[in-house]
């Protein structure tokens, strides 16, 4: 029981490690940025490794929630339901929260692209996908 806890809780601390690295340092700078269409498409790199950090993070909220779950049951059955039930949940906004940057990202590289012809087509998309990123990232914290 005590390795267990001791690896969730270092497991907590790393997840809050990633959170702070990703809405700091790696998306959050370019997403909420009022420029997000012309500078996303400079930061490729920076954005896959962001994503792929995120989906880590949102897959470690379950392993945790799964792992605890044998703990919590006989404290409360529901309880444990509930909290295994809201990690899923939680990583399944994660990856909607993830489809809506690789979106951004797509419609950036093709906006600055010399021969668009559809710019303004291209920016209505970015704002629904922006809006996408901005509600399903909320969304996240709430649950969280």
């Amino acid at each position: 029981m005590r390795k267990t806890a001791t690896i969730i809780g270092v497991l907590f601390l790393i997840q809050l490690a990633m959170g702070v690295l990703l809405n700091q340092f790696l998306i959050g700078p370019i997403t909420f940025d009022p420029d997000y269409l012309v500078i996303a498409s400079t930061n490729t790199e920076q954005l896959t490794i962001g994503v792929f950090i995120s989906i880590l993070s949102g897959a470690i909220t379950v392993w945790i929630a799964s792992k605890l779950f044998p703990h919590f049951k006989p404290y409360g059955h529901t309880l444990a339901f509930v909290y295994l039930g809201f990690s899923i949940v939680s990583f399944a906004i994660i990856l909607i929260d993830n489809v809506g940057i690789v979106s951004l990202l797509s419609i950036s590289q093709e906006y600055n692209k010399p021969e668009v012809r559809n710019s303004e087509i291209l920016k209505t998309l970015g704002t629904v996908f922006y809006a996408i990123r901005e509600w399903t990232h909320y969304l996240e914290l709430l649950f969280a």
